[in-house]
């Protein structure tokens, strides 16, 4: 068995999956995937196709275990959860300041599985 010469990590990048078993979060709905923040209003528990929901309502589906947050983006409606004219999934960026510090305002340390002292290397010719 020969092991690679270099060990590579992605540079501000988290592995970790999103409330899973590393990411201890398990507050309320925070931001998109690109670290916009969300706006939430009423926690409505499960999803439920059959209820009509009001704007920035937030809902959560279980997948493997895990639950996953959405964010109503109009006023009564009943749209499915795959449709992002009424729904942002919330997520995490994976980087360390909006994602993990919008999460973790004060921890210390915070739970993070970035890698926050790697940079990216310039493309040798």
């Amino acid at each position: 068995m020969v092991l690679p010469k270099y060990r590579i990590t992605a540079a501000n990048t988290c592995p970790w999956l999103y409330r899973g078993p590393d990411c201890s979060y398990t507050g309320v709905p925070k931001a998109d995937e690109f670290g916009n923040a969300l706006t939430i209003g009423t926690d409505r528990g499960a999803y439920n196709s059959a209820t009509t929901y009001a704007l920035h309502d937030y809902v959560y589906t279980v997948v493997n275990g895990i639950r996953k947050y959405y964010v109503s983006q109009k006023n009564s409606h009943t749209g499915a959860l795959t449709d992002p004219q009424s729904w942002t999934h919330d997520a995490c960026s994976k980087q360390i300041q909006n994602g993990c510090r919008l999460r973790f305002p004060s921890a210390t340390p915070m739970p993070t599985g970035a890698f926050p002292g790697t940079m990216r290397l310039p493309k040798v010719a």
